[in-house]
């Protein structure tokens, strides 16, 4: 009987080009895209109470800090080691004033 390998939803080089790309500490982008902005000026602030949004593939993080600082309780998930402690570090030095309203996740296999 031979081993099966266990089948992972990641694609493992989409896996490691982003580990290495979040691990260049040249490549920070610090302000939220200017869609991010116009989506949530245009759909989302109508709202009396800001809700809850999830960001898939938060990388930098900066539509998560943008979202929490609006008053949005913000989930995010992305399947970088490096983007998630990079996030968390930053949110840990320059934003634990939102720290609450964040949540962030690794996907793993």
């Amino acid at each position: 009987m031979t081993d099966k390998k266990r089948e992972s939803f990641l694609d493992e080089v989409n896996l490691d080009f982003y580990e290495r790309h979040f691990s260049d500490e040249k490549a920070i982008h610090k302000y939220p895209n200017v869609n991010t902005v116009r989506c949530e000026l245009w759909y989302f602030s109508n709202n009396s109470v800001p809700g809850k949004i999830l960001d898939y593939g938060f990388g930098y993080g900066q539509e998560v800090i943008f979202f929490a600082e609006k008053g949005y309780e913000v989930y995010g998930l992305d399947i970088s080691k490096n983007a998630l402690s990079r996030l968390q570090e930053t949110i840990k030095e320059k934003y634990s004033h939102i720290n609450d309203r964040i949540s962030l996740s690794l996907i793993s296999s």
